[in-house]
Formats: structure tokens, sequence, C-alpha cells
């Protein structure tokens, strides 16, 4: 398996599809823009940037004050129902594309307006922080629905994630409380577009005992399990929660994301993390993760990286591209040490 979603191709075909009979080529680029850029830049980080402020200042619980700009945008939001609708209904499924990413292109000119970033450095501001989540959340679930035509296994998601249906058209009324957000979607990268193009490698033939050679699909991972330890060995490494307090890219490095880490201990580390091929800076701010807190330092070049973050990768990266930072259940504490 190349670790490809289905979901994009249905979303990539449906933005070039119209009421006219025409061809459809299919540009690596430009598949990969309009997953990374439209799905998860403009509409899935949506629900990424407000949902962690909601889960951990709020028990996931919204507010059905939205303000007067809230109020505005979510009425224009939810009033393009009738639009896309016909779009749909005349196979101008195109058409209805754009208009929801101009919809999602307006809430987080909304989001970039409000900084809920920002807001939520002060408890004086949790009133406005709590307006601003509920908003993005709502907009979330109308953009959502809009969208349930050609992306259905990510609306099935999203309802679990806002507790309510998807497949009605209507707005069924507001999102009153959501559960901890999981990643709904990744991006696409271009190791996947690249081994999706590449020469189908030659099938190994069976040896002359009848024998088939050992598939590396029977090797978790990709990689035999390291040889055995005693627990000693294991409890020399202090594995403890972290929270991402902030995190920013890294000038000059297209693979690295700058992160700072509370682990409780009443200071902030500085961690370099080779996960900008999978991750947004916004994305993870506000997250918990797992820290090898006792790695010595190690001097980079873009400055002290002061532990290391746990994150899970396949061995074999063109066939199975990704990689995945550690995220502990709600209720874990920063500085909590991993047993």
């Amino acid at each position: 398996s190349l670790g490809m979603n289905a979901e994009w191709l249905r979303y990539y075909l449906a933005a070039k599809l119209s009421a006219r009979n025409a061809d459809i080529d299919f540009n690596a680029d430009d598949f990969m823009a309009r997953v990374n850029s439209d799905l998860i830049g403009k509409y899935i980080n949506i629900a990424s940037r407000a949902a962690g402020f909601l889960t951990k200042r709020f028990n996931g619980r919204l507010t059905g004050d939205f303000g007067a700009t809230g109020t505005t945008l979510l009425a224009e939001v939810r009033g393009a129902s009738d639009a896309i609708a016909q779009m749909y209904e005349s196979r101008e499924f195109g058409k209805a594309t754009r208009e929801i990413m101009l919809l999602a292109d307006k809430v987080n000119a909304y989001v970039d307006q409000n900084k809920p970033w920002d807001l939520a450095k002060d408890l004086a501001n949790s009133q406005a922080l709590h307006q601003v989540c509920s908003v993005l959340v709502n907009a979330f679930a109308a953009l959502t629905r809009y969208l349930a035509p050609v992306l259905p296994g990510l609306a099935r998601a999203v309802e679990a994630f806002v507790g309510q249906s998807m497949q009605q058209w209507a707005v069924a009324g507001d999102v009153q409380e959501i559960q901890p957000y999981q990643h709904l979607m990744q991006r696409v990268t271009p190791e996947q577009l690249d081994a999706l193009f590449a020469p189908k490698e030659t099938v190994q033939a069976v040896d002359s005992a009848g024998a088939a050679p050992e598939s590396i699909a029977s090797i978790p991972g990709g990689e035999a399990i390291a040889p055995t330890i005693a627990i000693d060995d294991f409890a020399k490494i202090d594995l403890r929660i972290a929270k991402i307090v902030n995190c920013e890219a890294v000038e000059g490095s297209t693979k690295l994301l700058r992160l700072t880490l509370d682990a409780g201990e009443g200071r902030m580390r500085n961690v370099f993390s080779g996960i900008a091929s999978m991750y947004k800076p916004e994305e993870l701010v506000g997250q918990l993760t797992v820290l090898v807190a006792n790695l010595a330092p190690r001097k980079m070049k873009f400055g002290i990286s002061e532990g290391m973050v746990m994150a899970a990768s396949h061995a074999d990266e063109k066939a199975h591209p990704g990689i995945y930072i550690l995220n502990p259940w709600p209720g874990a504490q920063p500085g909590m040490r991993i047993h």
C-alpha cells in the first residue's frame, strides 16, 4: 500500500468536473496543491485550530453566543447552502468545490483577524476565545456538509467529532459539544506521488526450494524487532508527557519544526523535530506529545535541541511515507513519566 487516501482523488476529480463532457488530465503538482492547500490548509485546519482550545479550556462545550462578527460569518456560510446544492444538482462539481473553498477562505480570514492563539494567552479573553472557537467549529460543520457528497468517509469522521449528522443537507442546529480532536486527514507527500508513478517492481520468483522469499510485509513497520533488553536498560530512558506550547517553521529547513515544550519543569524546552512534511505548526500548538527528556542536548545548525519528541514511521519511507507524532490521551499532564 502507498498510503494514498481515496478521498484525495475524489476531491481532485470533483474540483475538475463540470456539466460539460471534457477529458481530465492528472497533474501531480496540482493534485498535491489541491489536497494540501485546499483540503488540509483551508478546510481541516479550521477544526484543528479551534478544537484544542475548546477541549482544554471549556471541556469541549461550545457557546451559542457567537458575537456580531461571528454571527455574520456563520450566516454567510450557512446561507450558501441552496446555491451549492444547485451546483451539485447541475453537475457543476468544480464550481461547488470552488465556492466551498471561498467560504473556507473567509473563515480563515476570521481566524487571522481574531487570533485565538493570542486570546488563549490571557484568561481575561476567555469569553472571546470561546466565541471564536465556537464559530469555527460551527462553520467547519457547515463546510463538511457541503463536502459530504465528495468526501463521505471524512464526513463520517466529522460526525463523531461534532456529534451531528453530516448526511442531512440542512443545518441541524448549532454544535453543542465536541469530542477530543483526532487528525482527520493527512497531507499527500511527494514520496507518495513518486511511488505511485514509479515502474512496477519485478515480482520475485519462488526460489528453487519452493519457498517464497521473506516478504517485508511480514516484518512489523518494515524492520525487525530490536534485540531484547532488560528492564533496567529501559528505565534509563526518561519519557515524559510534554505540551507543545509553541511551534514554528525553521527558516532554511524544509524538514524541521521548532517546538517549544512544557514538560512540567518550570521552564520551556526547545526541541527540533523532522515532522514538517506532515504537520503545520498551528496544528500542533496545544497538543500533548511524548518527550525523551534525558537525551543529551544536541547542537544543530539552527540552535540547541533539548531532547526529542517521539514519532512513528515506516522503515521504507518511499513505499510507506509519513511520520506521525505520538499524542497521549486526554487526562495526561505535562511532566508525567511514561513507564
